[in-house]
């Protein structure tokens, strides 16, 4: 078994959150809404500390959370794309091969979006799919074998490790 090695505490991926928040914001001056799309459990809790972020940069910006699971080929939303949304940024926490990314960009590309980006806490280098990382965390150098993980089971005390 190989040793964990953290790459982030609590107080840097704060923040990064609060950093990736002001870049969503720079570029998304303007626009009345903003739909931001969590993947799974982490991409999910990433998305809503970036949304309560982006609430104290610009306050007039509204801002929608759709939750996305994917297990396997299928997705599942929790709520319903508001057709509204015409600027999406689809968040996770890690972007390791891209396919998850991926399959989420492609479910959306057909609602009618003006844009549509990503933000990731923690990327990788070892994709499989043409993932573009607009809004990125930390760039992890790591081997294939090497897996980054998000530990959020405590909301005081998050972590980012290499495992």
């Amino acid at each position: 078994m190989s040793a964990i090695q953290h790459i982030l505490d609590h107080k840097s991926i704060q923040l990064i959150i609060q950093r990736l928040s002001y870049q969503i914001a720079e570029d998304h001056i303007g626009i009345p809404e903003l739909g931001l799309v969590g993947l799974n459990e982490r991409g999910s809790y990433i998305a809503n500390l970036l949304i309560g972020e982006l609430k104290s940069v610009i306050p007039s910006l509204k801002t929608s959370f759709i939750g996305l699971d994917t297990e396997g080929e299928h997705l599942k939303f929790h709520d319903e794309l508001n057709t509204d949304v015409k600027h999406l940024v689809i968040v996770d926490d890690v972007l390791n091969s891209g396919r998850t990314a991926f399959l989420a960009a492609a479910h959306c590309y057909h609602k009618g979006l003006k844009s549509m980006e990503m933000a990731f806490l923690a990327v990788r280098e070892h994709r499989s799919f043409p993932v573009y990382a607009r809004y990125t965390g930390r760039l992890i150098a790591t081997t294939i074998q090497e897996h980054v993980y998000f530990d959020n089971t405590n909301g005081e005390e998050l972590s980012v490790y290499l495992k």
